[in-house]
């Protein structure tokens, strides 16, 4: 009588990550203080512009809650500027007020609004003056090298470089590095711990510089590598600095994460004909990084991760520069309002992107200086300022043609592109300027007046994100344990996905919603690979529509626990009213099922007695360890306390539903409630109904 047992083998598990878009035209923006070595601070401000045309509130505040302020009705047509109070609330401080190398809760701004917004913030002292594009949700990141401003020794006592963060999150760590060379008071690799609002400065005054025994000191500072285990936002440069022994100026711009950079720019000469003055620094993020020069197809360099070079001003071609690398880069230019090294800005330098911003507002800009505007443009798109088609005529560059700049001093803006009399350009004249445009553009400026001098990138990073992967790790290729046998295929950041499998295992996967897609294998014995392909359609805030293609593969690692062949032999034959032993092998939390009368042994052994052909099967649980992430709330340990509430983002493989993404943490025995394993059990929703 012919005896037949099917296998099954049942178990899951489910991960999933999700990530923000990014955008420099943002509802959220964070601005790190600025240091200043030994300069009289005049006055800083910080300006709000916008694209929207209905009115909203945008609200500024710091950590400690010192400084709060809203500013309403800001819209297109309103665009707004305030004059900080001087003080521990202006954004700057001087190197005297030690205030490097500590924990500031009151220096650094959060600006969030309901609405779009861009922003920036101006910094004037005696003599010197510094723009600062904050670059919003596209400046946040876990991953940066530092550039400042190329130089060499001269007015040591006024001169230094500086590096400053601010966090997005509570519970941050952030961990500078540079093995060439040691910040001031600092070993080559530290770590500081930030909660949200919370900044932390680090500098290097020429003075300290000069006692330094090592090759171009004053230069070394460049790469430092600063990294997060949460998003934060990072300024990075000079005040002040020059390559000069004479004159200097400041030099400061927030910097995007190694996740938003490109591989290649157009740099537009700034109004200096000095090659020391107009540069480039590139920074890698990558070894054996090429750097290739005006289409050359030689590279200039090869530079590897944290090293950076110095492209001179004598390769600019009818004031433009094209840059290429072989990986994507950090690049840093010296942008002067005159041949005088007094009257330098440095900018952190957008790529060339085609999701870039179609628009800016650029205010507030008149109080330290002439205007002169710089524009990246795609050829024969279209470009207005402040309504006008723009006249002068388009720079080709030498690297790519379908992209050319313009370069407008004050004397062609005041004539051409006032709304009003025909002086907006000049300094101390309250003047907008909304440059629009029908395709991407990368938009910047250039003050001056007598020795002061700034710049600033204020558009160019407005790009779109869509993240893509599997499981927690969300990368492209995944190996599956056979134990595991399940894992989610994610995306994020698009408008519409459609997914496929060139494989044909569609079989395999269910959907979770149109983003999320959950694999679960089949225990079939075939090791894949299984192919999934997702098209995504996004939209940028500004009109941009990019279709992304992302295959990710899913392979299967067998092992012994995933043995197919449970028992030796599918069929057996007995004689009716005879009994039989049934074994099968490498099972354990067995449960045996079937319709005629048997006994069990143990686990993995019955005794079927049946009176007719008959199936037995069992189920075969395979119990994994550790299955979830954090299983036994271990993390964060409480330490000494008996209970506390952290945010989410701290507790590993754990989210919650509550809005302030609180979760309560209690030890063992506390109010006499026990954890089921371990030392501590959490509440997901701390404050809140679930």
């Amino acid at each position: 009588m012919p005896l037949k047992l099917p296998k099954y083998l049942w178990i899951s598990m489910l991960f999933f990550i999700a990530f923000n878009g990014k955008a420099q035209y943002s509802k959220v923006h964070y601005l790190p203080p600025t240091y200043n070595q030994n300069s009289n601070i005049l006055f800083s401000t910080i300006t709000v512009t916008t694209l929207v045309e209905t009115p909203f509130d945008v609200s500024i505040t710091n950590a400690s809650g010192t400084y709060s302020n809203t500013l309403n009705g800001l819209s297109k047509s309103n665009p707004i500027t305030i004059t900080l109070p001087k003080g521990d609330s202006d954004g700057i401080f001087k190197g005297n007020e030690g205030k490097t190398n500590i924990v500031l809760n009151s220096e650094g701004f959060i600006i969030t609004a309901d609405d779009y917004f861009f922003t920036s913030q101006l910094h004037s002292v005696s003599s010197q003056g510094a723009v600062i594009a904050p670059k919003g949700l596209a400046g946040l990141g876990t991953e940066f090298y530092s550039g400042h401003m190329y130089s060499k020794a001269g007015n040591n006592g006024v001169r230094s470089h500086f590096i400053s963060v601010i966090a997005s999150e509570d519970n941050t760590t952030v961990t500078f590095e540079n093995p060439k060379i040691n910040w001031e008071g600092q070993p080559s690799t530290f770590s500081v711990f930030l909660n949200q609002g919370e900044s932390y400065v680090v500098a290097a005054p020429f003075d300290y510089i000069q006692g330094l025994s090592i090759d171009d000191k004053f230069n070394a500072f460049n790469g430092t590598h600063v990294t997060s285990d949460q998003p934060i936002a990072m300024n990075s440069g000079s005040f002040l600095a020059s390559y000069s022994s004479g004159g200097q100026d400041a030099g400061v711009d927030q910097i995007v994460p190694v996740s938003q950079l490109n591989n290649e720019f157009i740099l537009v000469q700034g109004q200096a004909t000095n090659i020391l003055i107009e540069t480039a620094m590139i920074v890698a993020v990558e070894d054996n990084t090429e750097i290739f020069v005006n289409g050359n197809t030689s590279p200039v360099y090869t530079i590897n991760k944290g090293e950076y070079a110095v492209v001179t001003g004598e390769n600019y071609y009818n004031g433009t520069m094209h840059i290429k690398t072989s990986n994507p880069a950090m690049v840093y230019q010296n942008l002067g309002g005159s041949n005088s090294p007094a009257t330098l800005g440095m900018v952190f330098v957008p790529g060339l992107m085609e999701d870039a911003s179609r628009s800016v507002l650029i205010s507030g800009a008149n109080s330290i200086g002439d205007v002169s505007i710089y524009i990246v443009a795609k050829k024969d798109e279209s470009i207005t300022i402040n309504g006008v088609d723009v006249q002068s005529t388009p720079i080709d560059n030498l690297g790519n043609p379908a992209w050319v700049t313009h370069r407008i001093v004050p004397s062609q803006i005041n004539s051409l592109y006032c709304t009003s009399g025909n002086n907006c350009a000049n300094k101390g004249v309250d003047s907008d300027f909304l440059i629009e445009s029908s395709g991407p553009i990368n938009a910047a400026i250039s003050l001056i007046s007598g020795v002061v001098g700034a710049a600033g990138y204020f558009s160019g990073f407005a790009s779109v994100n869509t993240d893509v992967g599997i499981s927690e790790l969300g990368i492209l290729e995944y190996n599956l344990s056979c134990v595991q046998d399940t894992v989610s295929l994610f995306a994020t950041g698009a408008d519409s996905y459609f997914w496929d499998s060139p494989s044909g295992n569609m079989d395999l996967v269910s959907k979770v919603n149109d983003s999320t897609y959950f694999f679960n294998y089949d225990q079939s014995g075939n090791i894949g690979p299984f192919t999934y392909r997702l098209i995504m359609e996004s939209t940028s805030i500004l009109g941009y529509i990019q279709n992304d293609t992302v295959v990710l593969t899913v392979n299967v690692e067998f092992t012994p626990e995933c043995e197919i062949d449970f028992i030796n032999e599918d069929t057996l034959f007995i004689c009716l009213g005879d009994s039989i032993q049934i074994d099968a092998k490498d099972v354990n939390e067995t449960q045996w099922h079937g319709e005629e009368a048997f006994t069990v042994l143990n686990d993995s052994t019955i005794i079927a007695t049946p009176t007719k052909t008959t199936t037995y099967y069992f189920s075969n649980f395979i119990k994994k360890e550790n299955a979830l992430i954090n299983g036994d709330f271990e993390e964060p340990d409480l330490g000494i306390f008996s209970y506390l509430f952290v945010n989410a983002s701290t507790v590993p493989g754990w989210n919650t539903t509550a809005s302030d993404n609180q979760i309560e943490v209690w030890h063992d025995g506390f109010l006499e409630a026990p954890a089921y394993t371990g030392k501590q059990f959490i509440e997901l929703n701390a404050n809140m109904s679930s």
